[in-house]
């Protein structure tokens, strides 16, 4: 008959991690039109992706390690912008948009 044989994994082998979706986003304007993001963490993220868009175009987006953000520089009164979140896991792997809001 034919050998048994076991096959040996290199290494540890780890399930990848599933992140959820980030809640309580919230994304209002200051007075200086500048606009701030913020939201809960996500259990197994380092950081997270934000974007801030106003249809298909997209304002302004970019990564943080912490649960909050604010751009750098003014977005037009006029353009009624939304914000989503993503979190992000220590080997890269991006978990699901959160719920879209709009910029208050």
């Amino acid at each position: 008959g034919g050998e048994q044989g076991a096959i040996r994994l290199a290494g540890t082998f780890q399930p990848e991690l599933v992140l959820a979706a980030p809640v309580g986003l919230n994304a209002v304007r200051d007075t200086r039109n500048r606009v701030t993001a913020s939201w809960s963490a996500v259990s197994g993220a380092t950081r997270y992706e934000v974007s801030l868009f106003s249809g298909s175009t997209v304002y302004a987006s970019s990564f943080v390690t912490g649960t909050s953000t604010r751009t750098s520089g003014a977005v037009p009164i006029a353009v009624s912008l939304s914000a989503k979140v993503r979190a992000i896991s220590a080997s890269g792997v991006a978990g699901p948009w959160s719920a879209t809001v709009l910029v208050r």
